[in-house]
């Protein structure tokens, strides 16, 4: 009889004889091989991606901060605007954003606590992401 490369699986011939055990022995192999296969992806993780938006009231600085609540805690979130996008990572207390072709540090301070982020800016509505009447896309990635 002869056997498949990977797992040595039954490959029965014609002239072979076929047994109860070489099944059993078959349902064995394969029930272990899925159940390592099982084991390395459950230990691989998962993660969850939710998005939303948000329509700037023009309000910035300490005493106006812009929130977010999202339904886990959120590893990284990226928000998009008009001719600008903010990136932060799960519990930074700084951003990278990018506004038209330049790449810049607005100095606005972020704060996350579980699922929640809160920031603002001191400079400006902009740097803050909340310019008014303008909509802002925010996709966020935690895990699951």
């Amino acid at each position: 009889m002869n056997q498949t490369a990977n797992y040595g699986l039954s490959q029965w011939e014609t002239s072979d004889r076929i047994l109860m055990e070489n099944f059993n022995s078959d349902n064995s192999k394969i029930d272990a091989a899925l159940k390592e296969h099982d084991d390395e992806l459950s230990a691989k993780g998962n993660c969850q991606i939710w998005t939303t938006s948000y329509v700037g009231s023009g309000n910035y600085g300490e005493d106006n901060p812009s929130t977010l609540a999202f339904p886990f805690a959120p590893a990284m979130v990226l928000i998009v605007g008009h001719f600008s996008a903010a990136v932060t990572t799960g519990g930074a207390t700084s951003l990278i954003s990018f506004q038209s072709s330049d790449t810049v540090s607005c100095n606005t301070s972020w704060s996350q606590d579980g699922t929640q982020l809160t920031w603002y800016n001191t400079q400006h509505e902009d740097d803050q992401m909340n310019s008014s009447d303008w909509t802002y896309w925010v996709v966020a990635v935690g895990e699951a």
